[in-house]
């Protein structure tokens, strides 16, 4: 199945994950949308480049050619790529390294081959296989440390099921949030440029949403997440300020 959980992944998630069933579901619901939604031949490409910045040691998602995959370094040169998938490559290295830092000419060369919905659909899918990664590397270098490399704090703290808790009532969002989309559409640097004259230009339309069952469950994924009760709100919208100021999405 295309966009199944690689068996890697797929446990650190059950393990971490196990207290919250609903986290769990709709980040696993969020993946394989992603998949569905744009070309999965570019995607496991853009993938693949992702595993290698990150140092992340994931089995592929979908199959394609070996040679393939080993030409992805050479991807700015090598005849083997398609100029979509150059264009996706290209995005995808800003995307990971400096998403703050995307230009005009990388989005645009996306957008030229994609179209404005496949963009926008594309960006999506990448924004969930590229934080899959990064949460499976967080869980196994924070939370699943082996026992003798771990303090006396971290062998106190149980479980890494126990870094997580239920949920504890909505914090005012609701089911029309996930309908409406959530925060599925596409990121702040990646649909505004560098600021013309104080005002920034739009790349894309405004309103450009993902097709409707990535949309959801990007939606679904956000209102479980934020219903997680572990930390209090203040620190809560501390870290996701901080978060939107570095990525410069002013939310």
């Amino acid at each position: 199945m295309v966009g199944e959980m690689s068996d890697v992944t797929a446990g650190i998630l059950e393990r971490a994950l196990s207290g919250v069933p609903g986290v769990r579901s709709a980040i696993a619901a969020a993946h394989v949308a992603a998949w569905a939604s744009t070309d999965p031949e570019t995607l496991e490409l853009c993938r693949a480049r992702i595993a290698t910045l990150l140092g992340s040691e994931e089995t592929a998602e979908y199959p394609i050619d070996t040679d393939l995959v080993a030409a992805i370094p050479s991807w700015p040169t090598s005849p083997r790529f398609t100029d979509a998938q150059r264009a996706c490559l290209a995005f995808t290295e800003q995307f990971v390294i400096d998403v703050a830092s995307l230009d005009d000419s990388t989005v645009a060369a996306v957008v030229e081959s994609l179209g404005t919905e496949g963009f926008v659909n594309f960006v999506n899918a990448l924004l969930v296989v590229e934080q899959r990664q990064r949460m499976r590397l967080a869980w196994l270098q924070l939370l699943e440390k082996p026992r003798s490399e771990q303090g006396a704090g971290d062998q106190a703290g149980g479980s890494t099921a126990a870094a997580f808790s239920g949920p504890g009532g909505r914090r005012g969002e609701s089911d029309d949030h996930a309908a409406d989309g959530g925060r599925s559409s596409v990121p702040g640097p990646c649909r505004r440029s560098e600021p013309v004259g104080g005002d920034r230009v739009r790349r894309v339309p405004d309103g450009a949403r993902a097709v409707g069952p990535l949309r959801y469950a990007l939606g679904m994924m956000h209102v479980e997440v934020m219903a997680l009760d572990s930390l209090d709100l203040a620190t809560v919208e501390m870290v996701r300020l901080r978060a939107a100021g570095h990525h410069d999405c002013r939310t």
